[in-house]
């Protein structure tokens, strides 16, 4: 077994710029040799075929449109199963920059991504998503690196998301059928864009319902709930990305920047970009 360091994972480019922190490949077939991660998580995407991933004594089968993951505690590697090549997608990011967007979850949350039990369905929209990006990363020169890096962070901190919210609906409790679905619908990137009208309409009640449902729920009103997803979303990028303001704001769902710098400093106390100084 052989021990492996994220800095291996990088071109000589990319290794004379201290900011890439996350790095990607695409591969097709098996990968046999024994290693653990030293420094850096790897998220691995199917997007044809069955991969077994042979981690801590045991063997893992994933099939196309599914997202697995290892982590610093975990051996392994990997093989396809069947006469026909797989294809998979491998994300990886230094375990630093993932611990800091891990920072305003509990350490139980983190201790169970640690625990690594599971794999995780992406939708055909998303996979495709991840398909566009990458292929706009193909076509970006050498030296936009560090856009490069913001772009592929973006992703991983999806991945970790989907990730933590499976976690948190494995914990055993009765939760209502419109909080189930709450909880499923924050597992999409089109959550940070939702209205109001669009939980409505999702979860099938009215604004006076809904409102009431919320307060006694989680202590604040629908509108409050996704300003308050939003903002922590954007905060997150802000901590863990290069990308600037107008940017995180498009992502979060604000094409008006000025909008975007009020509702932050309303919450943080101060602009996004004083926020990052």
């Amino acid at each position: 077994m052989i021990k492996k360091y994220f800095i291996e994972n990088l071109n000589p480019y990319q290794k004379e710029n201290g900011n890439v922190t996350s790095q990607f490949c695409i591969n097709t077939g098996d990968y046999t040799l024994l290693h653990s991660h030293v420094d850096y998580w790897e998220f691995y995407v199917v997007t044809d075929g069955i991969m077994e991933n042979h981690v801590n004594g045991e063997v893992r089968t994933y099939a196309s449109g599914t997202m697995f993951y290892c982590t610093t505690k975990d051996v392994h590697y990997l093989t396809t199963r069947g006469k026909n090549s797989a294809r998979y997608i491998n994300f990886t990011v230094a375990e630093q920059t993932l611990l800091q967007m891990l920072t305003p979850l509990s350490d139980s949350v983190l201790e169970r991504l640690y625990k690594n039990d599971r794999s995780y369905t992406l939708s055909a929209e998303t996979i495709s998503e991840i398909e566009t990006t990458l292929h706009l990363l193909n076509m970006l020169p050498p030296d936009e690196c560090e856009k490069t890096n913001d772009m592929l962070l973006t992703k991983i901190m999806f991945f970790v998301q989907v990730a933590a919210s499976n976690i948190q609906k494995d914990e055993p409790e009765d939760d209502p059928l419109w909080v189930q679905t709450l909880n499923e619908l924050k597992l999409s990137e089109e959550f940070l864009t939702y209205t109001v009208q669009d939980l409505c309409r999702k979860l099938n009640y009215s604004r006076v319902q809904l409102n009431r449902l919320f307060n006694a729920r989680y202590g604040m009103s629908p509108h409050e709930y996704l300003l308050s997803n939003r903002l922590l979303y954007a905060q997150n990028l802000l901590n863990n990305t290069d990308m600037n303001t107008t940017e995180i704001a498009n992502v979060v769902g604000y094409s008006n920047l000025a909008q975007f710098n009020v509702v932050f400093k309303n919450k943080f106390g101060v602009t996004p970009g004083q926020y990052r100084k």
